[in-house]
């Protein structure tokens, strides 16, 4: 799951408007499940690579690149979200990268400068697709914030703990239903012997 990495830009003109690297740290499934945790993660070579194929097909836009790195340290393209950002938008906006505006800007022809500045430190966390995710590698790394990084949430606004209780309600719904699952599978071998 580690070895995913991502670019997320703006091009606007030909010009890039922002651009930031990221790494997934987790997956729900792991090893094949979307990406719960992303990190901002500068790696020139992710940059790089993703610069040439937006150069190569004259994409703009808001844009996101992913790559693997295989074992020797290259990287493979994997795909390419033209015309949206990577769902984890949130990373973008906290690590410095005001995208809505910057997207409105672009949409009604307003002049817009290119973002000079390096994102800001930051891990985003998707407690929607799996509430603990956070709470798990606080445990792990023995800190309130893992990587030293900002933690980032989705939904943690005051006008949405609803969607955040919904899902740690979920998440528990789901433990206790696999909990009976698995004592009444026990309880049916039992009888059954």
């Amino acid at each position: 799951d580690d070895n995913l990495y991502a670019y997320t830009c703006l091009v606007h003109d030909g010009v890039e408007v922002f651009g930031m690297s990221s790494r997934k740290v987790r997956a729900s499934p792991p090893g094949l499940g979307r990406a719960t945790v992303i990190e901002t993660f500068q790696d020139s070579n992710v940059r790089d690579e993703s610069r040439k194929l937006i150069e190569v097909f004259g994409i703009s836009g808001p844009i996101a690149t992913e790559f693997k790195r295989d074992n020797n340290g290259s990287y493979w393209f994997i795909e390419a979200n033209v015309g949206r950002t990577e769902y984890c938008v949130d990373l973008a906006i906290d690590s410095g990268f005001n995208v809505p505006l910057i997207e409105f800007a672009c949409a009604t022809n307003r002049p817009v400068l290119p973002v000079t500045s390096e994102p800001k430190p930051a891990v985003w966390y998707d407690t929607d697709k799996e509430p603990f995710c956070y709470w798990s590698l606080c445990f792990r790394q023995r800190s309130i914030r893992p990587f030293g990084k900002k933690p980032v949430f989705p939904y943690f606004k005051k006008e949405r703990a609803v969607v955040v209780l919904a899902a740690l309600v979920a998440a528990v719904r789901q433990m206790i239903g696999r909990a009976i699952g698995k004592f009444g599978f026990f309880l049916r071998r039992e009888r059954s012997s």
